[in-house]
């Protein structure tokens, strides 16, 4: 904010200073009048305009006329000196006083041996309107005296000052600046006291005060410059709300003067005072400055909230909760009586003061005490403040839980405890006003009372000072002028930025310092040649660090402009020329322009014309040059549809002779004005209007420039010469980088994830469509977007993104919706790759519909995966390339097993040579300095009985095929990996190399955290699974912290951890950090939540699956459909309970239902800590037999040579005997 310096009325200005310990001012001079002789001063007494009247203190006063609002001269009324009493509040006419009626009073001042430096006057305004004007300037007519301009005349400035209960028609006018002479006088306008100030020896005025940002202290300090003559020799010293600050030499100005309390509560006054003459000062005063870093105005707090005994809340109880801060309810002491327990009442509070303590929604407590927890703040509070107003009673305070001290009057509690400051407003007849509370950190705080309302609770956060950030920086060219030159609009997003405002630097040039209010800010002129490349830097002028930059580029005006020098002169468009409204009338580069009928005030229409001429026409220095339209009673239309980029800015030069003019964007509504400067008061949604005076000239000359995308514009006037139609273009909007990632099914449909980028558009939503059908408005901070996909008939839907209000700029992009139909896994193919070493990989493809998300391989007793279906296809491997054997495969959907697809593969013939492969190498155990692992292998066609291993090069050991499973002792490393190579003794040709893990040699390392939580309990509670990799952890294991609650220490042995219980409420965000107890800097953290266990309870997502028949009856296999069981389920057949199951997800429950149950059996699965919250399957039973072959498949072979086939044939099967045998189409297999 930039905070501008007040000058207050002498008076009040002798206040202060007397307030602060200083020596008043008095005037030099005051004319009261008393000398005067009473009666009328004007015609019917003889006096004209011009005549002396009066002489006071030096001052020669003369009679002048007075003028309406239209200018124009009133006849001479008469100026009266009157002793009459009048009916007003202070500040009173008093004694004699002049009442001007249709007349002015002028005042001479030039006659006293100093000039006058300031002048001040009592008025009361009776009706109708006033005149003034300082040093023969303008002359300035208004209402009231409130209606004249502050800048009343050069070096002059006016103020209006209206004094506490005093009626709003009475006041203070105060000029500041050097007064040669006065004009003053109304209809009805009474005046007394006109009081002045010389210029003495010592001069200090023009006090100019800025304040520095707050420095995270609670405190700022103040940069403090002024101008001053004939001045001590001895400094000067800056009085701050009355404490001193100094002596300062005159020659070190400006000063920086601090560090101040940043209370905030009340406006802060400054006065400059020169060290040896007392009587040479100024003072300036600046609006609050407030450093405290958290406020709670508890507008948040529904009106007519109660808490207290009435609403049942018990002492102690919280009862709001905002911003960490906790707020409770406790009983208050009374002298000599017991305890009460009343109630707090947030509701409006009836109390107005000059700066109101009391605001909006307060509290307000009756017979009760309300205290604040500060302690789950993230910094100490170092200094509180807060608002309150007091109507009656016994009143409590306590800090840190202290005892509570009982007072009546706030001005008492300095007295009763250290640390605390009271300012009471003033002016207050009852105690209203801030309380402070400073010195020493303050984790709690209570007040109340039995009539007490307070509000605005404000903390002052021990050594935060927030980081200023200028970030985004944009640029805008504005259109080009006649001259080749242009200017940019510039614009930022800012955090924290200092009290100075910001410069603007950029190809060696400083373009000068602005304030932030004063965004975006227009840079320029700039040469638009085509070969000046130009880049800009922003900079806070407090926060030198604190910046951002851009690289602009280079701009070319040629061709951005209409021009009209290819139009003959004294060619005419309109009625002269036989055209129409509506006609084209020419066409230059791409632009359309054509003629329209010209509206005047009253709806009336014209259509004249338009010439184009080369003479002069203007003032000099307008923007018209060369050819241009003179435009008379006629519309020009310029359609920028044509050009091959949108248009988003467009300026023209125009000379206004007279009359009215028209103005439309993009055929909207049409503005008939009496100027252009009268556009500046248009809103026009989407556009802003700028008005660039031409040099030394009125606004009857210049440009005006519309920033937004304009299609077409019309311009029109009666005497209006129009030229240098410019316009600036851009790419259009345009979306990219567009996909939609699946994510998982859900209830509704598919979940996706969207995201793209977008660019040429300051638009931030969007709008998101599925197959055509709206699915909802979108900002691009929600990006990446998580949405779900109704599922359908079709394998394939499309998703469609538009920027909103732009239905050009969308992008689509094709979506997989194969997951919403059933599960069908079919059309394997596998591709054997080259052989190496006697192994060779297979890449695996298949086609897929309705599948989950992932998928598993089984092959040559190998478990690959699982892999997604977007990694299709997939590499498996090794196999063995022996000539002979045929691989059975088997592809399952992870989610649903009974979506699955069987095939073969091979036989490969690699050769017969030795090969090593299926080599497994297990971690035992590691003492720092070698790691031990156990390897075993598989060897086909081995050259020998034995083989060697080599580690990183060296040598470890031989060892002989029948003894795997070895044992292997490597050293440690500094690597994290490492090589083992195996070969055979006889042949270095039969080699495998595998890496080694080494990182248990490393430092300690704690990896990703991973958080599962449980099912909620009845209490609304639940416990959360804790587990992650780790290396290298001390013996002593690791701490388990949780939003600061040590959940205890545990041995890495112990992972995964189940810990708890912790709050479901729905809102809280769980931190968790886990640190090794020997090594702090070992650790790793994780946010979760917040979970909710208010919702409704959904079942356990099980499945039921019949697999087989045992000894005592059928087999049913329970698993989990999907991912989030992590609690433990017990189950129920028929309503008996058969047992509890830990770790359903990992290791499904396989249950036995006795032969001759009924069928179908009813199956219910309940979370173990919520009985009541289960699922029920009902699962049909075929009847009990003693053998049973089920799910015969048979999958054919590619045909041989000889026009045969194989067949691959699996099936289930439970109490069979040791053989069985296979017959088709009459033949024993």
């Amino acid at each position: 904010m930039n905070y501008r310096f007040l000058r207050t009325p002498l008076a009040f200005l002798s206040f202060l200073l007397l307030a602060f310990g200083l020596t008043a001012q008095q005037p030099d001079f005051c004319i009261e009048f008393e000398e005067m002789d009473l009666g009328i001063y004007g015609p019917p007494t003889g006096y004209a305009a011009g005549d002396f009247i009066y002489d006071e203190a030096g001052v020669s006063m003369y009679l002048e006329v007075l003028h309406n609002p239209n200018g124009q001269a009133v006849a001479l009324g008469a100026l009266e000196a009157s002793d009459s009493p009048l009916p007003i509040g202070p500040p009173a006419l008093s004694g004699t006083y002049i009442a001007a009626s249709n007349a002015s009073m002028v005042f001479d001042f030039s006659n006293l041996p100093h000039p006058v430096s300031g002048v001040i006057l009592a008025y009361y305004d009776a009706g109708g309107y006033e005149n003034i004007s300082v040093n023969g300037g303008d002359l300035w007519v208004a209402d009231t005296p409130d209606g004249f301009p502050s800048n009343v005349a050069p070096g002059v400035e006016l103020l209006v000052e209206h004094p506490a209960n005093s009626p709003d028609n009475t006041g203070l006018i105060v000029l500041l600046g050097e007064v040669e002479e006065l004009l003053i006088g109304g209809q009805e306008f009474f005046f007394d006291q006109v009081c002045g100030q010389l210029l003495n020896d010592c001069q200090i005025a023009n006090v100019s005060v800025q304040p520095f940002s707050c420095d995270g202290e609670g405190t700022y300090s103040l940069s403090v410059d002024f101008d001053y003559g004939n001045v001590g020799p001895e400094g000067f010293v800056v009085h701050v709300d009355g404490e001193p600050y100094g002596p300062f030499d005159y020659a070190d100005l400006p000063v920086t003067v601090g560090p101040i309390p940043g209370f905030g509560a009340l406006p802060v006054a400054v006065v400059v005072q020169d060290v040896v003459n007392a009587d040479c000062h100024d003072i300036a005063v600046i609006d609050p400055v407030d450093c405290s870093d958290l406020c709670l105005d508890f507008e948040d707090i529904e009106p007519g909230t109660l808490w207290g005994s009435s609403n049942g809340n018990a002492p102690g109880d919280v009862v709001y909760d905002a911003e960490g801060v906790l707020m409770s309810v406790h009983g208050l002491i009374l002298p000599g009586g017991p305890d009460v327990f009343g109630n707090v009442l947030f509701d409006e509070v009836p109390v107005s003061q000059p700066v109101d303590p009391i605001s909006g929604i307060a509290g307000l407590a009756s017979n009760i005490n309300v205290g604040f927890d500060f302690t789950n703040l993230p910094h100490p509070v170092a200094a509180l403040r807060i608002g309150f107003a007091y109507f009656g009673g016994v009143n409590n305070i306590s800090i840190n839980g202290g005892d509570l001290i009982q007072f009546e009057s706030f001005t008492d509690l300095p007295n009763l405890l250290p640390n605390v400051q009271v300012v009471l407003l003033p002016n207050t007849a009852d105690e209203i006003g801030f309380l402070f509370v400073y010195g020493v950190p303050i984790e709690t705080f209570a007040l109340g009372g039995q009539e007490l309302a307070f509000d605005n609770l404000c903390l002052y956060l021990d050594n935060v000072a927030p980081v200023c950030s200028i970030s985004n920086l944009e640029l805008q060219q504005l259109p080009c002028q006649a001259d080749g030159q242009f200017f940019v609009a510039l614009s930022f997003e800012h955090e924290n930025t200092g009290n100075f405002g910001f410069s603007v630097h950029g190809n060696g040039m400083d373009y000068g310092t602005y304030s932030y209010d004063d965004l975006p800010v227009i840079i320029g002129p700039l040469s638009g040649d085509g070969s000046t490349f130009f880049e800009f830097a922003v900079q806070d002028v407090e926060f030198p660090d604190c910046g951002d930059s851009v690289e602009f580029g280079e701009v070319d005006c040629a061709g951005q402009c209409v021009e009209m020098e290819d139009l003959e002169v004294g060619t005419i468009y309109g009625t002269a020329s036989g055209m129409q409204a509506g006609d084209i009338a020419f066409v230059e580069d791409d632009v359309s322009v054509s003629v329209d009928s010209f509206t005047y005030f009253d709806g009336s229409k014209a259509f004249l014309n338009a010439t184009i001429d080369d003479g002069s026409f203007g003032p000099p220095g307008n923007p018209l040059t060369g050819n241009y339209a003179f435009v008379s009673n006629i519309n020009m239309v310029f359609d920028f549809t044509g050009l091959a980029e949108p248009v988003v800015a467009v300026s023209f030069g125009f000379v206004d002779g007279g009359g009215q003019e028209n103005f439309a964007i993009n055929g909207g509504e049409l503005f008939v004005l009496n100027n252009f400067q009268e556009l500046l008061l248009q809103d026009i949604p989407g556009f802003n209007i700028h008005l660039t005076p031409a040099p030394d000239v009125s606004n009857i000359s210049g440009y005006i420039t519309i920033l937004g995308p304009v299609e077409t514009l019309t311009i029109g006037g009666q005497e209006l010469g129009l030229d240098n139609i410019c316009t600036v273009t851009a790419p259009p909007c345009a979306i990219g980088d567009l996909v939609a990632d699946f994510i998982e099914p859900t209830d509704d449909g598919l979940l996706y994830q969207i995201d793209f980028s977008v660019e040429n558009t300051d638009q931030d939503h969007f709008d998101l469509f599925y197959n055509g059908e709206f699915l909802g408005f979108f900002s691009l901070e929600d990006l990446p977007l998580q949405v779900v996909l109704p599922c359908g008939d079709l394998p394939e839907g499309e998703i469609t993104v538009c920027m909103n209000d732009l239905p050009d700029c969308c992008a689509s992009v094709a979506v997989d919706m194969s997951a919403c139909l059933p599960c069908d896994l079919h059309d394997l193919v596998t591709e054997p790759g080259p052989c190496e070493n006697g192994l060779f990989m297979l890449d695996v493809d298949f086609q897929h519909d309705g599948q989950g998300g992932h998928f598993k391989i089984k092959a040559d007793g190998q478990i690959y995966g699982p892999y997604s279906y977007a990694d299709l296809p997939v590499t498996i491997g090794p196999f063995l390339g022996d000539s002979t054997t045929v691989y059975p495969i088997l592809i399952r959907d992870t989610e649903d097993p009974a979506c699955k697809l069987v095939g073969s593969f091979g036989p490969v013939d690699c050769g017969d040579d030795c090969v090593l492969y299926q080599v497994a190498l297990d971690y035992v155990e590691s003492d720092g300095v070698s790691l031990v692992y156990e390897l075993d292998l598989t060897a086909v066609n081995p050259l020998s009985d034995q083989f060697e291993v080599h580690f990183n090069g060296e040598f470890v050991g031989m060892f002989f095929y029948a003894d795997l499973p070895v044992i292997l002792e490597l050293p440690c490393t500094d690597l994290p990996e490492g090589e083992l190579t195996i070969c055979d003794a006889e042949g270095t040709s039969c080699c495998v190399s595998v890496a080694v893990d080494m990182t248990p040699c490393l430092a300690c390392h704690i990896g990703e955290l991973v958080v599962e939580p449980h099912t909620c309990d009845a209490d609304g509670n639940f416990f959360f699974d804790l587990d992650f990799p780790h290396q290298n952890g001390s013996a002593g294991g690791f701490k388990v912290v949780v939003n600061g609650q040590n959940m205890g220490i545990y041995g890495y042995d112990e992972l995964p951890l189940t810990l708890g219980p912790l709050a479901g409420d729905g809102s809280t965000i769980y931190h968790v950090v886990v640190r090794d107890l020997d090594d702090p800097y070992c650790f790793q953290d994780a946010d979760f939540g917040p979970v909710d266990c208010n919702e409704p309870c959904v079942g356990p997502p099980v499945y039921a699956e019949l697999i087989g028949e045992g000894d005592e009856g059928f087999l049913v296999l329970i698993g989990q459909t999907g991912p989030g069981l992590t609690s433990p389920v017990d189950v129920y057949l028929n309503d008996i309970f058969v047992g509890t199951f830990e770790h359903l997800p990992n290791d499904p429950a396989i249950v036995t239902v006795p032969c001759g149950v009924p069928s179908p059996i009813s199956i219910t699965v309940c979370y173990h800590d919520i009985p009541d919250c289960c699922t029920l399957i009902e699962l049909e039973l075929p009847d009990c037999i003693e053998c049973h072959i089920f799910n015969v498949e048979a999958e054919h072979m590619p045909c041989n040579a000889d026009g045969f086939f194989e067949v691959i044939l699996n099936f289930d099967y439970v109490n069979v005997g040791d053989q069985f045998k296979v017959v088709g189409n009459g033949m024993n297999y």
